[in-house]
C-alpha cells in the first residue's frame, strides 16, 4: 500500500458536479493499492496517519500530529500510484485489480472512520475533480 499525504488548509472533491466531500486544516492522502497487499499492511500504515507529527505547535515547529490538532482527514483512492513509468505508456499491473482495490479502499474508510470522526472520502472508480490547498508544501509517501 502506498499513502501520498498532503498537508492542506482546504480540500474539496466533486463528483458529476456535486461536492461530495469538503475538509479544512488536515491532511489529504491519496491511497493505492499494490497486488498482493495484505489488511495488515493495510491497518499498520492507516495508523500511521493519525500519529505523524508534521503539524506546528505554538513555536513552529513540527512537533504536532492530526489527533493533536483535531484536524480533517480527506481519502482519495488513486490507483495511479502504482504507475510504472519506464516506458511512455504507463502501465498499471502493479495496482491491486478493481473489485479487490474497492473492496479494500471501503474496509480502510471504515477501519478509519472507526477511530476518527472527521474524516471526507473520494468514491472510488470515479472521475473526481479534487481541488486542494496545500500548506508549506509538506507532502509525504507512506
Amino acid at each position: 500500500m502506498k499513502i501520498v499525504t498532503h498537508h492542506v488548509l482546504q480540500g474539496s472533491i466533486i463528483v458529476d458536479g456535486q461536492q461530495i466531500a469538503s475538509i479544512e486544516k488536515g491532511l489529504a492522502c491519496f491511497l493505492g493499492f499494490k497486488v498482493f497487499d495484505t489488511w495488515n499492511d493495510v491497518e499498520t500504515k492507516l495508523n500511521r496517519l493519525f500519529t505523524l507529527r508534521i503539524f506546528a505547535d505554538a513555536s513552529g515547529k513540527t512537533n504536532l500530529s492530526l489527533l493533536d490538532i483535531q484536524g480533517d482527514l480527506l481519502i482519495i483512492p488513486n490507483f495511479t500510484l502504482y504507475a510504472d513509468t519506464t516506458s511512455r505508456r504507463p502501465s498499471f499491473s502493479e495496482a491491486m485489480p478493481f473489485e479487490e482495490a474497492s473492496k479494500l479502499f471501503q474496509a480502510s474508510v471504515q477501519y478509519l472512520k472507526s477511530k476518527y470522526p472527521k474524516i471526507q472520502t473520494g468514491q472510488f472508480g470515479a472521475d473526481m475533480k479534487i481541488s486542494l490547498i496545500h500548506d508549506g508544501p509538506f507532502t509525504l509517501t507512506l
